[in-house]
């Protein structure tokens, strides 16, 4: 009887469960084109396991194939190996190739492409940095290419995979092979912490009669599984350094929420190409273009014919997000230090073009927004930690934290004559965008962003903070009171209501009598608040809550308006060129 689904437990709770499960999905694609009935196989996560959906099904029947390939390139550390297959990866003449391409500067570079009929020296392979990391981090274990002979010289191995498979639930033939017949592979395998971070050392005895560091023995370790996580090291993990003097790493592993394989490895693909460090900028930078990426590469955008099926729904309906694990070096090897993962953003359902283009320029902003953050000041690591939190946990409450902190972030470089220039402010329209995604039963986002009095308070936070410092920045002066610590008095307000109701109410009385002064003297002056203004800020945070009103105030108050006049100069380099008016010559 064909089969539609496998089901991949998940007993580690790490990025190993993940990496197994890439493995059996390609491991079917490759079995059943060898078969002559190619598959597509989709990974879905199922909370405590994976579901590996098969199209058409597999009808294990015709699966006896002679001659399946181990599936992952053979890697000659030392190149000098007469034994290796045809299509090994020789990484002793790839890391020659890096040296070479290191040593030639810039203008040898430009003389060589520059020469006639002589090209320039070919790069290396792309994931060479992620084959430098796995091989600083296997302590000398040879169990990846033990096992690829150990597979090429399996007689019988089809019927190991069916009997295998047929654990996950594939219906199978009735299978005849040896019992031992698995003994070999199991030899070939010992356990790499980088594929099980989970694996520690010193567990493998039931009582502490010695010290020595050792891994789990070989009678531990899983010959197919092990197999299976070598397989999906090509597909689905990314490896960075980092750390002080970049002597630590950090490994990503992609985790599929409803993905084909193949599009998990085009999408690694492209993102080992892009240039991204630090630690918590590193995660960000991997989270964000992910996304990126996923969207760009949608049928949304591409057509049909793109098998990331993106319509309905959002990047992390198709990615959920990134392992994370911290190795952190100790001199002669490394230790886990962090496990983590980093959910991919959730925050609005795509259906068209238009709403994938809202979705990259939204990316893009909150790219060169978190790029203002630096991971060498002690003032940005909260901000930064902040962001984290929001991008990954894609909670409310984590969002209005990050824009209220981001808003002290940018009032201090508003303030910073050198960092003046390099301040970068969210968008008011792609604020309402992505709050308007946390809509639920309870809370009504967009009929806070929306009403009237909420924006006209907004605007007055605006004019009264960053476009009244952007002012005297610009002009020598502002002709309004600049209100340095208002977003932390208020952050700190915002959790008690009547506390709250009151600090509101003396920004709103001293605003008001700032412009009353002004049109006594002539002076510009600025819209006013009213009392129906007030009246409705009050009746939100009577339905709702002074901490969300508040922080909502907050990051819109502290957000670039694209139709104001103070923002005029930042909206004309971001292509927003109609500001509106809403200043005037008292007169």
């Amino acid at each position: 009887m064909p089969t539609t689904s496998l089901r991949v437990p998940k007993p580690s709770g790490s990025y190993a469960d993940a990496l197994v499960a890439l493995g059996v999905g390609d491991l079917i694609e490759e079995v059943s084109g060898l078969a002559g009935t190619p598959i597509k196989a989709t990974i879905r996560d199922d909370g405590d396991a994976y579901v590996i959906d098969c199209r058409p099904p597999i009808d294990a029947s015709g699966w006896r194939v002679s001659g399946i390939p181990p599936g992952y390139p053979y890697l000659a550390w030392k190149g000098d190996n007469a034994d290796t297959p045809a299509d090994s990866i020789d990484y002793a003449a790839q890391r020659q190739i890096e040296a070479t391409l290191r040593g030639l500067n810039r203008k040898a570079k430009t003389a060589i492409e520059n020469t006639m009929g002589e090209e320039a020296p070919t790069p290396p392979r792309p994931d060479l940095p992620v084959l430098k990391i796995f091989n600083s981090l296997r302590a000398g274990s040879d169990s990846y290419n033990k096992l690829h002979q150990s597979l090429r010289e399996t007689k019988g191995l089809a019927d190991l995979v069916l009997a295998r498979l047929e654990a996950y639930g594939l219906e199978t033939p009735a299978i005849n092979s040896p019992p031992d017949l698995g003994r070999s592979l199991g030899k070939a395998v010992s356990a790499i912490q980088l594929f099980s971070p989970v694996a520690g050392k010193g567990i493998n005895r039931p009582k502490p009669d010695g010290t020595t560091l050792g891994s789990l023995p070989g009678h531990a370790v899983d010959w197919f599984e092990e197999w299976m996580k070598y397989r999906a090291f090509h597909i689905g993990l990314l490896g960075f350094r980092t750390g002080k003097d970049n002597e630590d790493t950090k490994i990503y592993v992609i985790a599929p929420a409803d993905m084909p394989v193949s599009s998990v490895r085009s999408v690694r693909n492209d993102l080992i190409k892009e240039s991204m460090w630090g630690s918590l900028r590193l995660d960000i930078e991997a989270t964000l273009k992910l996304a990126e990426l996923l969207i760009k590469r949608s049928e949304v955008l591409v057509g049909v014919q793109s098998e990331v099926k993106m319509r309905n729904r959002t990047p992390r309906d198709l990615i959920r997000g990134i392992h994370s694990v911290y190795f952190k070096s100790l001199g002669t090897g490394s230790a886990v230090t962090n496990i983590s993962f980093l959910g991919l953003p959730g925050w609005f359902p795509i259906d068209t073009a238009q709403d994938a283009n809202d979705w990259l320029e939204i990316l893009g902003e909150h790219r060169a927004c978190i790029r203002t953050l630096r991971e060498d000041n002690s003032d940005d690591i909260p901000v930064l930690r902040a962001y984290r939190s929001f991008i990954s946990s894609g909670q409310m409450e984590d969002a209005l934290e990050f824009f209220a902190l981001y808003a002290v972030h940018v009032m201090g470089m508003l303030t910073n004559s050198r960092e003046f220039q390099f301040a970068k402010r969210f968008g008011v329209m792609n604020l309402r965008r992505l709050f308007v995604s946390y809509n639920s039963e309870k809370t009504e986002i967009s009929g806070i962003v929306q009403d009237e009095g909420f924006l006209n308070i907004a605007t007055a936070i605006r004019r009264s903070t960053v476009n009244a410092q952007y002012r005297k920045a610009r002009e020598g002066k502002s002709p309004f009171e600049i209100r340095y610590g208002l977003a932390q008095e208020w952050k700190r307000q915002v959790r008690f209501k009547e506390q709250f109701i009151a600090t509101l109410g003396d920004f709103v009385s001293s605003y008001n009598a700032e412009n009353a002064r002004h049109a006594e003297m002539n002076r510009e002056v600025r819209k006013a608040i009213t009392i129906q203004d007030m009246d409705r800020v009050i009746g939100l945070i009577d339905r709702h809550s002074s901490e969300l009103v508040g922080m909502l105030l907050l990051a819109y108050g502290y957000g670039r308006d694209a139709y104001t006049r103070e923002d005029t100069d930042e909206n004309e380099r971001s292509g927003n060129i109609e500001p509106a008016l809403d200043t005037q010559t008292a007169g």
